[in-house]
């Protein structure tokens, strides 16, 4: 998917890629309910400096 070969719904709609995806964004949900406030404002502020990545086919 990240590489561009398989599209979200691909992965959600097959079991193993749905569990895997999920069981991935548990560990960073975990961790941003761990943080502080400041901490959650701090990496918002730090990703919203990152640059967008440039569309498909433009590379």
């Amino acid at each position: 998917m990240l590489g561009g070969r398989l599209e979200l719904k691909d992965v959600l709609d097959d079991p193993a890629g749905h569990r895997a995806l999920t069981e991935g964004l548990s560990g960073i949900r975990d961790q941003w309910r761990s943080m502080t406030p400041q901490e959650r404002q701090a990496r918002r502020a730090s990703a919203a400096q990152v640059p967008d990545e440039a569309p498909r086919g433009t590379r």
